[in-house]
C-alpha cells in the first residue's frame, strides 16, 4: 500500500508548476517565522533570511534517524542541500520531500494541511488578483511590496474583537521608504508597534477608510526588506465581528489570516474575496472548517484584491 505522501505526490505531479511554487513559498514562510528556532540551533549566524545549510542539517538529522544516511558519512547535510536550494528557489518540491520537511520540523496539523492543500489543490495554485473594481485613493503612495504577512485576530465570547496582531515583512521598491500605512477598522482604539518602528499619525482615505502610519526604524533603500510587528486593540463597546478583510493594492505574497475564538465557536465559516475593502457582499466564497478554536486561510498572493474570512455562529 502506498503511503499518504506517495499518493499526494502523484496528485501533485498533475497539479502544475504553480502549485509547487506556491507550496515552496508557503514552506519558506513557515520556516522563516514559525519554525525558525528549530534550524537556528544549527548555526551560529543570525540573519533575517533562511540559512540553507542549517535547514539541511535538520533534514539530515531526520534521514539519519530513519536510516537513510549513514552516521559515518562526512558532512551528512550535503546529501540534502539540493533539496533545500530547489525549495528556496521555488524550482522543485516533491511529495516525498515535503513529507521530509514536515517530519523533520515536526510541523503541526494546521501547517501540514496548508502545505498539502496548496501542493495538491489546483484551485489554490493561482493568486487572487483584480477583484477591486474601484481602487480607493491612498493616504500615502505605496512604495513597498509585501513578502509575507501573518494576521491573528482574537474574538471574545460575545463576538467582540479583542486584538489584531500582525507580523509583516515588506520590501522597498524605491529608495527612501520611511513608513508603512496600516489600514484598519474604524473601531480600533489604539495601535501599538512591537517591532520595526513607531506609531505615527492616523489617516483617513478612500471612502471613509482609516489607517495608522508606522514610521520605520530607518528609511529603506530600494529592494531592502524589514520585519514589522504591530497590534490593534478594540474597545469593549465595539460591535461584534462576523468577518475580517485584508486589502492588497500592490502585490502581497504569503498572506496568512487566522481568527481565534475564546468562547462560542462559529457554526459555519468561509474564506472570501470581495470587490471593496469594507463594503458589499463576497464575490466568491468557499466553506472552511473551524479547527482548534480558530478559522484560518492562507493566500499565496493577493494583488488589487480584498480577501479574508467570515463566519456565522
Amino acid at each position: 500500500m502506498r503511503t499518504l505522501a506517495a499518493k499526494l505526490e502523484v496528485k501533485a505531479l498533475t497539479s502544475g508548476m504553480s502549485n509547487v511554487q506556491d507550496t515552496c513559498a508557503l514552506l519558506r514562510y513557515l520556516l522563516l517565522h514559525e519554525y525558525r528556532s528549530v534550524w537556528q540551533k544549527k548555526t551560529s549566524r543570525t540573519s533575517a533570511e533562511l540559512n540553507q545549510a542549517a535547514i539541511a542539517r535538520v533534514l539530515a538529522r531526520k534521514k539519519i534517524e530513519d536510516g537513510d544516511i549513514s552516521l559515518r558519512r562526512e558532512a551528512p547535510h550535503r546529501a540534502v542541500k539540493d533539496l533545500v536550494s530547489h525549495m528556496v528557489r521555488r524550482e522543485r518540491l516533491t511529495g516525498r520531500t515535503l513529507s521530509l520537511f514536515i517530519e523533520a520540523f515536526d510541523m503541526n496539523e494546521a501547517h501540514q494541511n496548508q502545505l498539502w492543500n496548496t501542493l495538491t489543490n489546483p484551485s489554490l495554485s493561482s493568486g487572487t488578483v483584480n477583484t477591486i473594481h474601484d481602487q480607493p485613493w491612498l493616504a500615502v503612495p505605496q512604495c513597498h511590496r509585501t513578502i509575507s504577512v501573518s494576521e491573528r485576530y482574537k474574538i471574545d465570547p460575545a463576538g467582540v474583537p479583542i486584538l489584531r496582531n500582525v507580523r509583516h515583512t515588506i520590501r522597498a521598491v524605491e529608495d527612501g521608504v520611511g513608513s508603512y500605512i496600516f489600514g484598519h477598522e474604524r473601531e480600533v482604539a489604539a495601535v501599538t508597534v512591537r517591532h520595526g518602528g513607531v506609531t505615527g499619525p492616523r489617516h483617513e482615505y478612500g471612502n471613509g477608510l482609516l489607517a495608522t502610519e508606522i514610521v520605520l526604524d530607518h528609511p529603506l533603500r530600494n529592494t531592502e526588506a524589514t520585519a514589522l510587528e504591530y497590534e490593534a486593540t478594540y474597545p469593549r463597546s465595539a460591535e461584534p465581528f462576523t468577518e475580517v478583510r485584508r486589502a492588497a493594492f500592490a502585490r502581497s505574497e504569503n498572506v496568512d489570516i487566522a481568527v481565534e475564538f475564546t468562547g462560542r465557536l462559529p457554526g459555519q465559516a468561509w474564506w472570501c474575496v470581495w470587490a471593496d475593502p469594507s463594503q458589499g457582499q463576497p464575490v466568491h466564497e468557499e466553506e472552511i472548517d473551524c479547527r482548534n478554536g480558530s478559522i484560518r486561510k492562507y493566500f499565496p498572493s493577493l494583488e488589487n484584491a480584498v480577501a479574508g474570512v467570515r463566519w456565522r455562529c
